[in-house]
C-alpha cells in the first residue's frame, strides 16, 4: 500500500468519525450549545471526506466527480437550512432567494471549468477555487450582492 493512499484511508476514517460525532450531537438534542456545532462538524466531517478521496488511488475523473457532488449535496443542505430559517424568521426577501439559487449556477460554472481541460493541476485549482468562492458566497457576499441588485 503506497503512502498516499495510506493517508487517504486514514483521512477517510477522521472525516467518518467526525460525521458521526456530528450525527451523535444532532440525535442528541438538548437545545443547548453543543447541538448548533452539530451540522459544522457534519460539514467539516465531509470535506475531510473529500480530502481523503484526492489522496486515495490516482485522480481520476471519478474522483473529481464524487467531490464535486459530494460539495453539491453540501450545499443542496446548507441552501435548504438558510431558507428554512430565512423562512421561519419571516425574513426571507428577494436577495435570499437570489443568493441560494445563484450558488447553484455558480457551481454549475466551476463544475464545468473543471473538465474543461483533462490537467489534473487545473481541476485542483478550480475546484479549491469553487470551495472558497462559494464559502463566501453561502456566508454573506451572496446575500449582500443579491441587497444592492434588489
Amino acid at each position: 500500500m503506497n503512502k498516499s493512499s495510506k493517508t487517504g484511508k486514514t483521512l477517510a476514517l477522521i472525516g467518518g468519525g467526525i460525521i458521526l460525532f456530528g450525527t451523535v450531537l444532532m440525535i442528541n438534542d438538548d437545545g443547548g450549545t453543543l447541538t448548533s456545532l452539530a451540522i459544522p462538524f457534519i460539514f467539516i466531517g465531509l470535506l475531510v471526506i473529500m480530502a481523503s478521496i484526492l489522496f486515495i488511488g490516482n485522480l481520476s475523473n471519478k474522483a473529481f466527480h464524487i467531490n464535486n457532488f459530494i460539495f453539491l449535496f453540501m450545499l443542496l443542505a446548507f441552501n435548504a437550512i438558510a431558507l428554512f430559517g430565512a423562512l421561519f424568521s419571516n425574513t426571507a426577501g428577494s436577495e435570499t432567494y437570489f443568493a441560494t439559487g445563484l450558488s447553484y449556477v455558480i457551481w454549475g460554472v466551476f463544475y464545468f471549468l473543471q473538465f474543461v481541460r483533462p490537467n489534473k493541476i487545473w481541476r485542483i485549482t478550480w475546484f479549491l477555487m469553487m470551495v472558497v468562492f462559494l464559502f463566501f458566497w453561502q456566508t454573506g457576499l451572496g446575500y449582500l450582492i443579491g441587497q444592492m441588485i434588489f
